[in-house]
């Protein structure tokens, strides 16, 4: 029963904003540390006024993921958080390390320390591996294309814009690519892959069309036939497994969801839109 209610909130859509109010501090107080949800912030010459508002805009990113997905079961695995002031000192501090870097960002594989700076591509990059981090909890068995679909799907959830978070943003760049790997590749390639495996750039760029598309694009005779589909799907992995096939558990056949899905991307791209 749990594992229902977990995912009872994916039929619906991002519509809440929430804003980050400062209060006043006083300047010589200099924290060890911060910590938030699961992570704890650690200034590396981040002042403590930019670490605070990390602090603040993570807990709104995942309020945003907890509505729309549901709460995890699981507990989420504790990380440090190396905060730098800016990209130039952070850039210096991770010269020579390896792992996976977005933007001003980098999480050292094996270890359970991220380094970032106190920047908007810091800050988004925290966020896309919070997203993994959410996903994890929910179910270590979601096959690749789930993963990585969320992850660009709120890739830019953690921008703050006039206060609003985890609001999904059509990409040009991620839909041209996905529009030339639809057509060439289909969608059976992306979303057939197991767990652990690696997803090329294009099967990325598929697999946040997909969910884009699952999420967000209504059909005009059942605007939530679509999402209640993937609901269902998601259940039924968490319940079974990571072979359950996608198009047996929805019911999509999957010629027609290739096809609706180029006709959407080359709309969208042809109203020159987004970024």
């Amino acid at each position: 029963m749990l594992r229902h209610i977990l995912f009872a909130h994916l039929i619906w859509l991002l519509s809440c904003a929430g804003s980050a109010r400062r209060s006043s501090i006083p300047k010589k107080i200099e924290p060890e540390a911060v910590v938030t949800l699961s992570y704890r912030l650690v200034p590396q010459g981040a002042t403590l006024e930019q670490v605070r508002a990390i602090s603040v805009y993570l807990k709104l990113f995942h309020g945003r993921l907890v509505r729309t997905l549901g709460k995890p079961q699981k507990g989420f695995i504790g990380f440090t958080v190396y905060v730098y002031a800016d990209k130039r000192s952070f850039e210096e501090a991770v010269k020579g390390f390896s792992g996976l870097r977005e933007g001003d960002f980098l999480y050292k594989e094996g270890s359970q320390e991220l380094y970032m700076a106190a920047t908007q591509e810091g800050l988004m990059g925290l966020g896309r591996f919070h997203v993994r981090v959410f996903l994890c909890a929910a179910c270590r068995h979601f096959p690749p294309w789930v993963v990585e679909g969320f992850v660009e799907f709120f890739g830019t959830g953690m921008s703050h814009a006039g206060g609003t978070f985890g609001y999904p943003v059509f990409s040009r760049t991620l839909a041209q690519r996905a529009l030339f790997g639809v057509k060439t590749e289909g969608l059976a390639p992306t979303l057939a892959k197991p767990p652990g495996s690696n997803l090329s750039p294009t099967q990325r760029a598929i697999a946040w069309a997909v969910v884009y598309w699952l999420m967000k694009v209504r059909l005009k005779r059942d605007p939530y036939a679509k999402k209640r589909a993937f609901n269902h799907y998601l259940a039924e992995v968490m319940r079974k497994g990571p072979d359950v096939d996608f198009f047996a558990a929805t019911g999509i056949d999957e010629r027609s969801a290739k096809a609706l899905i180029i006709k959407w991307l080359e709309r969208r791209l042809s109203q020159n839109e987004g970024r």
